[in-house]
């Protein structure tokens, strides 16, 4: 198939965290995140924002103090942008109070339902 599947993404996502902590600077890094396989590979932003989520907890549980400091999810069109802040809020409750009133009350009005 042309279109990537949930095992592959969660794949991608397992080694990119992996491939961030062995790169030559003992700096912290902030990553910025895209939904990979949500455009082309037909996925939407859900699944793959959960995969990341999920796979970059796993990975803060293998590396106690990683390097990674910052994960920036970035969705392009607002919709997408609250599809995938409300993913991670179920992942990363914290995340609630970073977004702007208006986002966090659609993704608050949206987990009720």
């Amino acid at each position: 198939s042309s279109f990537p599947s949930v095992d592959r993404i969660r794949t991608a996502c397992e080694r990119l965290w992996e491939a961030i902590e062995v790169l030559p600077s003992e700096e912290p890094l902030s990553v910025a995140m895209v939904a990979l396989g949500a455009g082309t590979g037909n996925l939407g932003v859900v699944d793959p924002t959960r995969i990341a989520a999920e796979t970059l907890k796993a990975h803060f549980a293998i590396f106690p103090k990683p390097r990674i400091e910052r994960v920036c999810f970035y969705g392009y069109q607002m919709v997408e942008y609250l599809a995938m802040a409300g993913e991670l809020v179920k992942h990363y409750p914290e995340v609630l109070f970073g977004l702007p009133p208006e986002a966090r009350a659609h993704v608050v009005a949206q987990g009720k339902k």
